[in-house]
């Protein structure tokens, strides 16, 4: 590796190390064990989704900041090609960080927010110092793009009270299929998913599905409630209490059930729009892309 390369590359494992050393004597030190994980890239170690992940909560905790599911994938590819070419100084900067991650799970909640913003001035001043590096200027360009978008929510921008009301998605077709050599035609699908908003914060979930093929129709519903919060133009939909499932078969009984499901967080990008005259909410995330209509 050139001299060049080594100078380009010093800043990122200063800044993780000066993270690393304001928080030492702060945190408990925990083990975890290592779970199974997508290998990413080959090495000692390997890199895995996982690690990206826990890399990307950590900084979006410090901060305080939303990543996007193409933020994460541009950091995804700055840690590849670092295990790719064996770029020593980042990889240990990397592993630093995620070592780093294990122990402030030790932490109580009280003291992570006493050191969240010390770090995360930290974190700013030493990204603003080399903003030549790539893994800097993502970074940096993440953290500069979530201010000003909370800026514009403060000045009348998207809000948690613009998204207040119930909003419907609904999808459905009549044909799903043709018997052979019959020719005899199947029944339709439908589903409809409600968001019901409150000026609280609070969320209700209805989703239904409902199939039909030759007599036999398959109904799901889902049914969840939680919190609703805001942070530019992301919104998150918190469902601490969970939520149920319940399925109804006409044909085959091992289809009638009723499940509980745990309590889960969904965070979507949305944008707020107007199509003939009817508001709205369109969302999207790396699984899920859709748009709602308000219907009061």
């Amino acid at each position: 590796m050139s001299n060049n390369q080594n100078n380009s590359n010093r800043a990122t494992p200063l800044f993780l190390n000066k993270l690393l050393a304001l928080l030492f004597c702060a945190v408990i030190l925990v083990t975890a064990a290592s779970a199974q994980n997508k290998i990413l890239a080959d090495g000692n170690p390997p890199l895995t989704d996982a690690m990206v992940e826990r890399y990307s909560d950590l900084f979006e905790w410090s901060l305080d900041v939303s990543f996007s599911a193409q933020d994460r994938a541009a950091i995804e590819k700055e840690f590849v090609k670092y295990w790719q070419t064996g770029d020593e100084n980042n990889v240990k900067a990397v592993l630093g960080a995620l070592d780093f991650a294990k122990k402030l799970d030790g932490a109580g909640d009280a003291k992570k927010r006493e050191l969240q913003p010390q770090i995360k001035q930290k974190i700013i001043e030493a990204m603003e110092s080399d903003r030549s590096d790539t893994l800097n200027a993502l970074l940096l360009g993440i953290y500069q793009r979530n201010q000003k978008a909370n800026a514009v929510a403060e000045n009348g921008g998207a809000s948690l009270s613009a998204l207040v009301g119930t909003w419907r998605v609904l999808h459905g077709n009549s044909i799903v299929s043709v018997e052979k050599p019959s020719g005899r035609i199947g029944d339709g699908n439908s589903m409809i998913a409600e968001y019901d908003i409150k000026p609280d914060g609070r969320v209700a979930f209805t989703f239904i599905l409902q199939q039909s093929n030759y007599g036999c129709t398959t109904r799901i519903k889902t049914y969840k409630t939680g919190r609703a919060a805001v942070s530019g133009s992301r919104v998150t939909f918190a469902y601490e209490a969970g939520g149920t499932t319940q399925s109804e078969d006409n044909c085959n009984q091992k289809y009638n059930y009723t499940k509980k499901l745990a309590a889960e967080k969904e965070t979507f990008d949305f944008q707020l729009k107007s199509e003939n005259g009817k508001p709205q909410f369109c969302f999207a995330s790396s699984k899920l892309k859709d748009c709602a209509i308000k219907i009061k």
